[in-house]
């Protein structure tokens, strides 16, 4: 028991370290990964739990072998969150901006052909219409999918393979919301080389403009819009999410041989090996 209770704290100091190097790697590569990290884990669980126990069992050797795979995934996802929350400001900040411009494109604009040339002059104006159409989350409110979808779209525009996996592919994935459609900005694009509905209009007039309207006479801050997007996408990222979409092959294969090293350190000796 003192030594498999050795072994958790182990583990804990392990992603404390790992924590840290994360922290400190966002100064000059975000995605930056650490696949030396699982080995270092199962060097020192097996180690403490060798040291604790010298005859070694093959029931402690199991429970090292699994702490380090447990601790491997969470340092995975620590590791994948870490780059996210530094990643998600300046998504934010983007999404701010261009709907601030789209704000001041269709601001004042009373007659019905001037609000179709200013709604046809930015692409921004399509991830409204897409809000408002069939999405996976019908239950959120308006302004959220709509965010949500500039998010994606923000993602979209810059992925250039799918299947990617990383923090990237977390946002990605949680904020896919238009049905049948894979990279939203090839949507948008085919959209926006179209005229704009006539239905567009009073949509836009009901569900955009109060909102638009408030972004400008700043009734609703720019901070207050950010942290209230940031705050929407952390929470529909879970914890899976960020350990399997961050667990490159580098990682696997130290974590196969963090576990390795953790089962052979902490296991029984046999007759024969003595011999």
């Amino acid at each position: 028991m003192i030594a498999a209770v050795a072994c958790v704290l182990t583990s804990l100091v392990g992603l404390g370290g790992w924590y840290w190097l994360k922290l400190w790697s966002l100064d000059f590569w975000r995605e930056l990964s650490f696949p030396f990290m699982p080995v270092l884990i199962g060097v020192s669980v097996g180690g403490v739990a060798r040291w604790w126990t010298p005859a070694g069992t093959f029931g402690l050797a199991g429970f090292a072998a699994m702490l380090t795979l447990v601790a491997s995934l969470v340092g995975v996802a620590m590791q994948s969150r870490v780059c996210i929350d530094s990643q998600l400001p300046e998504i934010a900040s983007a999404v701010y901006e261009e709907t601030i411009e789209y704000a001041r494109a269709t601001d004042g604009q009373p007659d019905e052909e001037l609000l179709r040339k200013a709604m046809a002059s930015t692409p921004v104006s399509v991830i409204g219409r897409l809000a408002a159409g069939e999405t996976s989350e019908p239950s959120i409110d308006y302004w959220s999918r709509r965010n949500l979808i500039h998010v994606n779209w923000i993602l979209s525009r810059g992925m250039v393979v799918y299947g990617q996996g990383g923090p990237d592919r977390a946002i990605f994935d949680s904020t896919s919301l238009v049905k049948d459609v894979v990279f939203v900005d090839q949507e948008v694009s085919r959209l926006a080389g179209e005229p704009v509905p006539d239905e567009d209009i009073p949509r836009f007039r009901r569900d955009e403009l109060p909102y638009l309207e408030r972004l400008l006479h700043d009734q609703i801050s720019r901070p207050a819009f950010e942290t209230s997007l940031i705050a929407g996408v952390r929470s529909r990222i879970s914890w899976g999410a960020l350990a399997f979409h961050g667990f490159g092959p580098f990682l696997g294969l130290g974590i196969l041989w963090g576990m390795i090293i953790a089962y052979r350190l902490a296991r029984r000796y046999s007759e024969i090996e003595d011999i």
